[in-house]
């Protein structure tokens, strides 16, 4: 299940990372304050392994309608995760959103 999240933090890389990809740090807040999906990322095995904080896709439409992908890490143990990328939902991503299951960020 995925965690729960209360905040969401970014920094100057983030921003740059996002902006890549033609999306500013307010579209992933939107997503975030939205009604978003949690999905585990690819790789979540390995980065326990090497005692990393686990990556969380979290899909969900933006204030214009878009539906995006934000990469979220974390949470730390304050609830806080830290957004690493993110862009337009594949539809890979579109399907999963809209199909039933996901979990929704709620405690």
């Amino acid at each position: 299940m995925p965690p729960f999240f209360l905040a969401l933090t970014f920094n100057e890389a983030t921003i740059e990372e996002l902006g890549g990809h033609g999306l500013r740090i307010a579209d992933a807040i939107e997503v975030f304050e939205g009604s978003p999906k949690f999905f585990p990322n690819r790789g979540k095995r390995r980065r326990i392994r090497r005692r990393l904080r686990p990556r969380w896709r979290m899909v969900g439409k933006n204030n214009r309608g878009e539906l995006l992908t934000v990469v979220v890490e974390g949470p730390d143990e304050d609830r806080i995760g830290h957004i690493v990328t993110g862009w337009r939902s594949s539809t890979a991503d579109y399907t999963r959103y809209h199909r039933p299951g996901g979990r929704r960020n709620r405690p």
